[in-house]
């Protein structure tokens, strides 16, 4: 599913492209799902949650808050290095025309950036920050990600940029610099 939506869209993904890239029969496919739709579910569902089981293990360990983000970052733009298709997937515009796979979608989006959310304890200038700051961040983040692979680009030197990005609103500027340098060098 990740690699026929990713080739051809979810609206002009068909059955018939899902079984003939993944080498199964019609019955077969019918024996797992009801429909085009429930393969999406089910694809969504275990790409995600390899994903945030990725993210977990990254920020595990006893990093400052600040480590973890770039952990994050950098787990975030290898899986995507790695696995395009699936990361294509998981993007909110490719999973828009279905309304649970936009709101699965949105909740994975909500789980980043609670996780980010948690900078705030840590860095208290960034209390005062507004309340949009970091769903707005995983929105850049995703984004730059994205774009990079709908253009067929390198996503080599993306992740220091991102995590520049992402910390500058909690540490400023300077501080923010300095790990992205960290990441950019790890």
């Amino acid at each position: 599913m990740a690699e026929a939506v990713a080739v051809h869209g979810y609206a002009a993904t068909s059955v018939a492209r899902v079984i003939e890239l993944a080498g199964i029969s019609r019955g077969t496919f019918y024996e797992q799902f009801e429909n085009r739709r429930e393969c999406l579910l089910a694809a969504y569902d275990a790409i995600s949650e390899s994903f945030f089981e990725e993210l977990t293990a990254a920020c595990s360990g006893e990093l400052p808050w600040r480590g973890r983000v770039a952990a994050a970052i950098g787990t975030a733009v290898r899986f995507a290095d790695t696995r395009p298709e699936q990361t294509r997937l998981l993007a909110l515009d490719t999973v828009a025309a279905d309304r649970e796979a936009a709101r699965r979608a949105l909740a994975g989006a909500e789980r980043m950036a609670a996780m980010l959310r948690s900078g705030r304890e840590h860095h208290p200038k960034a209390m005062t920050l507004p309340d949009v700051t970091e769903r707005a961040l995983v929105g850049a983040v995703a984004s730059a990600v994205n774009w990079r692979l709908l253009n067929g680009e390198s996503l080599d030197g993306l992740e220091p940029q991102l995590v520049q990005l992402v910390l500058t609103p909690y540490l400023g500027p300077a501080a923010a610099a300095r790990q992205a340098g960290k990441a950019g060098r790890g």
